[in-house]
């Protein structure tokens, strides 16, 4: 049962006999090419095509053009077009109720009642006593087709009685093809042990999928919990005498209930086990989505099904898998029970295993975007607030902020962090703690110093990198003038070269920032180191010890950046 949404959406037409026939609708293009394509040449279809379809306000119809067109010539040339309807993303005909976009509409509308009964909307559709516990419940089914017809009478102005009406016809008709097959028993029953035999049987019936179907979901019938039935779809795989061709069919039913099964927060803590919070959970299923997998007391049939998604067999499964995790992170449920930082780090590093990652009918740019998007709620004014409420000083709060950015997501979040860092650096609180502060001033030199490798390591945008890199190195040279360091060491004993060492050292000392602070060391390094220093450096030593004083000498400049000096 469709609902009404965004304005454009994508429809699958599949061909297998004289006319073309809706099958599923999808959000984006690519999802809907990526399902249609592999659709050709199975279970009697003859030809696929995507139609995108428009809304158009002022005519309150829906434009149509075809994006892909794809299949056998002959019959693309001779097929009948598809029948007018109002809105394709409705369920118009009893076969729209085993589409994709129809399941998925049944999960959401029933998924209290599906969780309650453990079973799938595909396990609905095809086993009569789960119809009959749905019309038992009387109001359950009489809710979901009232807010179903509100929600798609909103754009065509039809009376929502007439809606309500056709879809009860609907459901009246896909109860009475299932319970006149029952009737005339020909639902094929499935036993264990009789899987290659059934698929012998069913392998020539023009409908072998519905019939399959009814098999897989009348075995799972019986069983009471999630993970039943996920050991017996396994097993059912795994049995003995089903050829590689069978089996695929098979496969792709198992997938689907799996995938089905996986959507379930109920069903998926079931499986994986109880997690101390929504980041490890997700981390559970991330791993699963990947085929890695690898909890010590994971059960064989999760360890199996983490085989097949991992080798690309079961792509409705690993798909649920994706849009749980993408479900989650939309939603304001924190990810920890830990501070701003614990959150922001559990994004990052759930992010990163999902980053590179393709193969599903989700995009990989729908992942990231969703990511982005969390990763920018929590860089909201408020949180931000919130985070430093506690920490007072400016550079406290400068530092506690890029701790954060290896796990910020996406460019414009990394500029809004640098957009709150920027003012606590360039305010007159950072450079009062700069210049008054306890402890010695080698301390904050060498703080100043690590702040601007962090900022030079990151991810930043490079003209955030250089601001934030520029200010840190100003008020490193503000400290490094006022603190007498440089004077000191141009009085210290020895000669020029002696005290052209010592400056030297303190620029690979690690308390000299990179840019002017670093520079104003270097030049005065520099001008110590003339040709009469040299020779009396070198007066006075032997062969032995002038080289090794030109050692000592090379390599200062060498580790201050003055390598091409000699």
């Amino acid at each position: 049962m469709g609902t009404g949404g965004d304005q454009d959406h994508y429809e699958i037409h599949v061909l297998k006999g004289p006319s073309w026939a809706f099958f599923a609708t999808a959000p984006d293009r690519e999802e809907a090419v990526d399902a249609a394509l592999p659709m050709v040449g199975r279970d009697g279809v003859l030809a696929v095509k995507v139609v995108r379809e428009s809304f158009d306000p002022v005519s309150s119809s829906f434009k149509s053009r075809t994006v892909l067109l794809e299949g056998r010539q002959d019959a693309i040339s001779k097929a009948k077009p598809l029948p007018n309807r109002e809105d394709s993303r409705f369920c118009f005909k009893v076969d729209d109720f085993y589409s994709l976009y129809g399941r998925q509409q049944i999960a959401i509308l029933l998924r209290q009642e599906l969780d309650r009964w453990v079973i799938t909307p595909t396990e609905l559709l095809h086993v009569p006593d789960h119809v009959d516990r749905l019309q038992a419940t009387g109001t359950v089914l009489q809710h979901v087709v009232q807010k179903t017809a509100i929600m798609q009478v909103q754009q065509t102005k039809r009376p929502v009685t007439e809606r309500a009406k056709e879809l009860y016809d609907l459901i009246g008709q896909a109860e009475r093809r299932l319970f006149t097959d029952k009737k005339h028993k020909r639902l094929p029953i499935l036993e264990k042990g009789g899987t290659a035999a059934l698929l012998e049987t069913i392998d020539a019936e023009q409908n072998r999928l519905y019939l399959l179907n009814c098999a897989v979901c009348g075995y799972l019938a019986p069983l009471k919990t999630w993970r039943s039935k996920l050991e017996a779809m396994m097993a059912l795989l795994d049995e003995p005498g089903v050829t590689a061709g069978p089996r695929r069919f098979l496969l792709q039913v198992i997938d689907v209930i799996t995938g089905e099964l996986l959507s379930s927060s109920v069903a998926l803590t079931e499986l994986v086990g109880a997690s101390p919070d929504l980041a490890t959970q997700l981390g559970a299923v991330a791993d699963l989505y990947l085929g890695r997998f690898a909890a010590a007391d994971a059960l064989p049939a999760v360890r199996m099904l983490n085989q097949l998604v991992g080798e690309g067999q079961m792509i409705s499964a690993r798909t649920a898998l994706a849009r749980r995790v993408l479900g989650e992170i939309a939603t304001t449920r924190p990810l920890t029970k830990g501070n701003l930082a614990a959150e922001i780090a559990a994004l990052g590093t759930l992010y990163r295993r999902f980053d590179h990652v393709e193969g599903t009918l989700v995009q990989l740019d729908e992942i990231r975007e969703a990511f982005r998007g969390r990763s920018e709620r929590q860089l909201g004014s408020g949180v931000v607030s919130d985070y430093l409420a506690a920490t007072p000083s400016s550079l406290d709060r400068a530092e506690k902020l890029l701790a954060l950015e290896a796990n910020v997501i996406g460019l414009g979040n990394k500029r809004r962090l640098a957009g709150f860092v920027g003012p606590l650096l360039t305010g007159p609180d950072a450079q009062g703690e700069v210049v008054v502060h306890e402890g010695h001033p080698m301390d904050m030199l060498r703080r100043l110093v690590a702040m601007q490798q962090v900022v030079l390591a990151s991810q930043l945008d490079d003209q955030d990198k250089d601001k934030l890199s520029g200010r840190l190195d100003q008020l490193n040279l503000l400290l490094f003038e006022r603190s007498g360091i440089l004077p000191r060491a141009e009085r210290s004993a020895g000669g020029p070269i002696d005290r052209a060492i010592t400056i030297l050292r303190l620029c690979t000392a690690g308390i000299l920032t990179q840019g002017q602070s670093r520079e104003r060391a270097q030049r005065r390094a520099l001008a110590l180191i003339t040709r009469e220093g040299l020779i009396a450096f070198m007066t006075g030593a032997d062969e032995a010890e002038r080289t090794a004083r030109r050692a000592i000498l090379r390599n200062l400049l060498q580790d201050a950046g003055l390598e091409n000096v000699f």
